[in-house]
């Protein structure tokens, strides 16, 4: 498996995206990427501004509550 990493968010998004896969399962990946980028971005911001320590449980706990809400 390779990986490409894209200097925009969309073309990063779009790699995640399934072929073959229904849209269904590609809105469910999508949900899932918005949530993991989103929640490192929350916890960017406060490790920078707030001067917050990122724990990695915190943010998994995190992402799972986003993406399942």
């Amino acid at each position: 498996m390779s990986f490409v990493f894209h200097k925009d968010p969309k073309s990063n998004l779009e790699q995640f995206k399934m072929s073959q896969a229904s849209v269904s399962v590609n809105d469910v990946w999508g949900s899932i990427w918005v949530g993991i980028v989103s929640e490192i971005w929350n916890i960017r911001n406060s490790v920078i501004f707030n001067s917050g320590v990122a724990d990695v449980s915190e943010v998994f706990a995190s992402v799972q509550v986003k993406v399942w809400s």
